[in-house]
């Protein structure tokens, strides 16, 4: 059974997926291209999508970073120049 994001998305959470994914935030934070996120907020598929209707999943894991990103300690940038690779590797 699966969870209708795609329906929370674009109704009663619209909102605050604005709030969250607007595209000026989207912007400043650099991680996303801002047009790509605004088609998936008006509920459109990107050209080319093989698997119709998934923007609500798109959507909420897109939400789930930014909060994620929101509650770290020390703000995360694009690229992370800090990353390693297991093992220690760079």
């Amino acid at each position: 059974m699966g969870v209708p994001v795609t329906e929370w998305c674009l109704g009663p959470l619209r909102k605050e997926v604005g709030r969250w994914l607007d595209a000026h935030r989207v912007r400043r934070d650099g991680w996303l291209e801002p047009a790509f996120i605004e088609e998936l907020r008006r509920g459109e598929d990107p050209a080319g999508e093989y698997r119709r209707r998934r923007v609500g999943e798109k959507l909420w894991a897109l939400l789930m970073l930014h909060v994620w990103l929101d509650v770290q300690e020390q703000p995360l940038t694009w690229p992370l120049a800090s990353a390693t690779l297991s093992g220690g590797r760079r």
